[in-house]
Formats: C-alpha cells, sequence, structure tokens
C-alpha cells in the first residue's frame, strides 16, 4: 500500500514509465514508418445500398474511390482523406433524402488477414497501455474513425495495398413536409397562377430529393419569367429536419416583380452586316409580351444566317424601363470568304474535282455568292471525254418579304471532244426560307 507523497511518487514514476514505453512504440512506428510505402496504394470497396439513384450520388461524393489511382497519398494525407470522406458521404445521403444514415469506413491488410467489417472506433484513453498501441498499429485492420489511423497506415510495410471498405446504412427516407412560398417584399405568398404553380412540381408526402427541391425553385423562375415577369428572382429554399415526423419542411422565398413588355432593342457588334436587315429579320418587337423562350427564338433566328460567329442576347437593364425591359443583342460577324475543294466518283459518270469559292454577307444583307469549277468526265462509261463545269449560285434570304429566299445559278457545262456539249444555262427560284423547290430552268 503506498499512501502520501510516496504514492505522488509513484504516481509521477508510473506517468514516466508510460510515457517511455510510448516513445519506444513511436519510435517503432517511425522506425518502420522509414520501410512504408509513401505515396501508400490504396483499392476502394464501396458496397452497393441496391439503389441506382444513390449509389450514383455516393460513387460521385467518393474521393477514396475517384483519387485511388490518380492521387496516392502518404499515410498522413490518406488519413485525412478518410475522415473527410464522412462528411462528403453524409451530404450525399442527406441529398437523396436520407437525413439519419450512418457511414462506415474500414481499412485493412488483406494480406495480414484483415477483413474489412464494420468495428466501433476505439479511442485511446489517456492512460492506455503501450502494449495496447502496438496491438492497435500491428492489427490487420482499422476503423476510418480512430485516431490511431495515420500511424496505422504508416505500420504498413512497403509494397502491400490496402483496402477501404465503405458502406452506409441509410436509415429512413425523409419526406417533404409544409411547403412554403413567400414574397420577401411583402412577408404574404406570392400570388401565383395555377400553372406555375404546378411548374414547382413540389407537393407533401414526396420524398425529400434535394435535386428535386432545388430544381423545382428553377422551374418555377422559368415560368414566371415566361410570364412576363422579367424580374422575378426564386431563391434557394430554407429547409427545417423534422426528425419526429421524418419530414422536411421547405419555405422558398419568391418575388415575381411584375409583368413587362419587350423595350428598347439595342444591337451592338455589327460591322458588314445592315442594322436595318438585322430589324426586319427580328422575330421579337418592341412592345410585345417578354417571355425567354421568344428572345431565344429570335437569337437562333439570327444565328442561322450564316454570317454571324456568335450572337447573344441579355436583358439591358437590372430594372424595368418605363414598364419594359430592354434586350441588348451582340454580334460576332464571320469569315466574309471562304475556300474549299470537290471531289467525286461514280462509275458512269467517271470522277470530277475542282475548287470552290464562297463570299458571304455579298451586299450587307446575308446574301451569299458561290464560285464552282470543276474538271468531268474523268473515266467513266459513259463520258466521251474530258469536260468542265463552272456556275455561279446565288443566294438571298426575305427576299421582297420574310422568310422568302430568292436563289439562282448561271451554268456552264461543256465537252472538250469537239462531238457534244451544252449551252451555257441559268435558272432561277423563289421559294419559302424553310421548303424546297425547284427553279425555273432556261436554256439558251
Amino acid at each position: 500500500m503506498v499512501t502520501g507523497r510516496g504514492k505522488a511518487i509513484y504516481g509521477r514514476f508510473k506517468i514516466r514509465g508510460n510515457r517511455v514505453l510510448a516513445g519506444m512504440i513511436l519510435w517503432g512506428v517511425l522506425a518502420t514508418g522509414a520501410n512504408a510505402a509513401d505515396p501508400q496504394p490504396y483499392v476502394t470497396d464501396l458496397v452497393s445500398t441496391g439503389q441506382g439513384d444513390l449509389d450514383t450520388a455516393l460513387k460521385a461524393s467518393s474521393d477514396l474511390l475517384a483519387l485511388q489511382s490518380t492521387q496516392a497519398v502518404g499515410p498522413f494525407a490518406l488519413a485525412g482523406r478518410v475522415r473527410d470522406e464522412y462528411d462528403r458521404l453524409r451530404t450525399a445521403l442527406e441529398s437523396c433524402g436520407y437525413y439519419d444514415g450512418t457511414v462506415h469506413i474500414v481499412l485493412s491488410r488483406p494480406k495480414a488477414g484483415g477483413q474489412a467489417t464494420p468495428t466501433p472506433a476505439q479511442p485511446t484513453a489517456p492512460g492506455a497501455q503501450a502494449d495496447d498501441d502496438a496491438a492497435v498499429l500491428n492489427s490487420p485492420s482499422i476503423n476510418g474513425k480512430s485516431q490511431d489511423l495515420a500511424n496505422w497506415i504508416a505500420n504498413v510495410p512497403k509494397g502491400e495495398k490496402i483496402e477501404a471498405r465503405v458502406s452506409v446504412d441509410t436509415g429512413p427516407l425523409y419526406h417533404l413536409g409544409l411547403i412554403t412560398l413567400k414574397d420577401d417584399k411583402t412577408g404574404q405568398p406570392p400570388k401565383l397562377t395555377p400553372a406555375q404553380m404546378k411548374a414547382l412540381g413540389l407537393v407533401t408526402g414526396q420524398p425529400a430529393i434535394a435535386q428535386t427541391v432545388l430544381g423545382g425553385g428553377g422551374q418555377l423562375l422559368d415560368a414566371l419569367r415566361e410570364s412576363g415577369h422579367a424580374l422575378a428572382r426564386v431563391e434557394k429554399p430554407t429547409a427545417y429536419l423534422r426528425p419526429e415526423t421524418r419530414t422536411l419542411d421547405i419555405v422558398y422565398p419568391v418575388t415575381p416583380g411584375p409583368m413587362l413588355n419587350i423595350g428598347n432593342i439595342s444591337l451592338d457588334g455589327l460591322q458588314k452586316v445592315h442594322p436595318s436587315f438585322i430589324r426586319r429579320r427580328l422575330t421579337v418587337q418592341e412592345g410585345q409580351l417578354y417571355q425567354p423562350s421568344k428572345i431565344e427564338e429570335a437569337r437562333q433566328n439570327l444565328t442561322d444566317l450564316g454570317v454571324f460567329s456568335s450572337v447573344g442576347v441579355k436583358d439591358g437593364s437590372s430594372t424595368a424601363v418605363d414598364g419594359t425591359m430592354p434586350l441588348d443583342f451582340s454580334f460576332r460577324e464571320g469569315k466574309r470568304h471562304a475556300v474549299g475543294a470537290e471531289a467525286g466518283y461514280s462509275t458512269d459518270l467517271g470522277a470530277r474535282a475542282g475548287v470552290n469559292w464562297t463570299h458571304f454577307n455579298l451586299l450587307g444583307n446575308a446574301e451569299r455568292l458561290r464560285l464552282v469549277a470543276l474538271v468531268t468526265g474523268l473515266g467513266g462509261s459513259a463520258q466521251q471525254g474530258l469536260g468542265y463545269d463552272v456556275y455561279a449560285d446565288f443566294s438571298k434570304p426575305d427576299f421582297l418579304q420574310r422568310n422568302q429566299n430568292l436563289s439562282a445559278r448561271i451554268e456552264a457545262c461543256v465537252s472538250f471532244s469537239g462531238h457534244t456539249g451544252r449551252q451555257p444555262c441559268w435558272y432561277a427560284g423563289v421559294w419559302p426560307a424553310r421548303l424546297r423547290a425547284t427553279g425555273t430552268v432556261i436554256s439558251g
């Protein structure tokens, strides 16, 4: 029995003894670490949950899985990666509606007979014996939450690959509870049409999946803007977890703003293309209801002219201007000239080869002139000699009226045999831009 001052001295000797033994263990780890792998190779086994969408989310969130082949790291960095994995996978679980889920990570040494089965982490108590530390470091497997994880990895012999087995317990699936829309300006529910409410796509009782909840806000914003609410705002929702009912209450801040018409339309970046032609070509006009789908159709229609390398459009103001929303169209004109080569072959007509030259936006209204020169009759069962085919194609969009194109060709086709030939000819045709038709041919 030790009492009084002797007990205190005994206690100090005991503490110092433990420190000496711990130092010896640490020295052993460092000595072994000299032969440890840095970086430490490992392989990840992400156990399937049996749910395709959830498995996809977990795989997309797992750094252990994504980086195992491309960014191998040393023991202490790998231990940090394992610890970060818990938060990443918990976030993935919650995004799929599992707010009570648990993540399990076990590292093992298959060569040492380790089995990667979930085991609770055993933190080392301040007064634990040094031989217990040695047992942990030499164990064939270890829990990912263990405070000895980094030293355990450092103790793995060089050249030995470890296995990280990752699994999850999902727990119960949460569902949407109360869904509230609130106008920040008035503090009251916004006045929405049935179509706009339907666009939100959220109802009480459906699974509380993050992508669905966030996507609903985007859909509502699109519906509001398509109804003329150019300045509508739908902020990120606030979610309230109700563990007792396993539900998620959602509050969406929604500010529709006023309905606006299209205001002044500006055209920036035009150089050779005439602005008057572009304004005639536009399918949206000032005073028309602001609708993003119609505005995008107008942008695409201008792109289809073939004289611009890019066409952009954006709102011209962050606030309403006299009850309207201005639009700014921006243009970058493409190259005006292009040179190309042509070649073809058929058994009866033989081979043909030549070059072409194209002039875009010839007169400033997106006209196109294309010159082609071909050598024909190079072989072929139905040919009697060499010849040439030279022609010029001219096209003009919006001829006399919108969406009506003019196309014309002048062509000369001649055989060098001296026995046959064709007179120069030309043809012209006018037809709607999106219909195919044959022009009238006139031979001289």
